[in-house]
């Protein structure tokens, strides 16, 4: 939208609305299971470099130095260069919680609402 049609608070018609999130979704996705894979890491381990990520999780450097540029690409207007104090966020909410951190959590992890200092909640 242009800031004008912004400014006079017009909505996207509901079809462009639903295109833009099916086109978003796949990012949302990866970035969803980065924070996760990161949360989880630093969780068992008290610290996360992207190169101990892929080792734990299996994937390849490349792919995980990827997702870290699309993580910082939307993040980092927010401020952040990497998912740790999202992560710390999540890791205080299960502890606060007493419940379990682990693999299982990741779906748990990606549905979980929080608020995260610098950017707007929906």
């Amino acid at each position: 939208m242009t800031e004008e049609q912004r400014a006079a608070k017009k909505r996207l018609p509901l079809m462009e609305q639903a295109r833009l999130m099916v086109k978003a979704m796949p990012k949302a996705t990866r970035m969803g299971e980065l924070i996760a894979m990161w949360t989880i890491t630093k969780h068992r381990e008290g610290a996360v470099s992207i190169e101990r990520l892929a080792e734990v999780w299996g994937e390849p450097p490349r792919t995980m130095y990827r997702r870290l540029a699309e993580f910082r690409e939307c993040w980092g207007v927010a401020g952040y260069d990497t998912p740790d104090k999202i992560a710390d966020q999540l890791i205080a909410e299960y502890r606060r919680r007493r419940e379990e951190l682990n693999e299982r959590a990741v779906s748990q992890l990606l549905s979980a609402p929080l608020a995260v200092a610098g950017v707007p909640t929906l």
